[in-house]
């Protein structure tokens, strides 16, 4: 039996950044690139410059990580790399 989604490049790439940023380890645009190809500044720039200027998000040796506010807010501050096609599977889920 299969279960769960094929995933589009798209949503590789978002979960590849939430995973990434939520590890320890951070978030490398040269990983990122290296992996898909194309830069995360090209990618997601609008979501990776309201996190930093929420003070949620900061750069540490070249990689991204979240603030020790972004940790505490650490499932709304990935939200802003939800697809709008996740979010409406979120919000059309109903707990049992």
């Amino acid at each position: 039996a299969t279960t769960g989604l094929q995933l589009s490049t798209d949503e590789k790439k978002r979960r590849y950044v939430i995973f990434r940023l939520l590890s320890m380890n951070g978030l490398d645009p040269v990983e990122y690139e290296l992996r898909f190809g194309d830069g995360l500044k090209n990618d997601f720039l609008p979501e990776l410059s309201a996190l930093t200027e929420e003070g949620c998000a900061e750069h540490i040796k070249g990689k991204i990580h979240l603030t020790p506010l972004g940790r505490q807010f650490s499932e709304q501050a990935v939200r802003i790399f939800y697809s709008p096609d996740v979010i409406a599977r979120v919000e059309g889920y109903e707990h049992v």
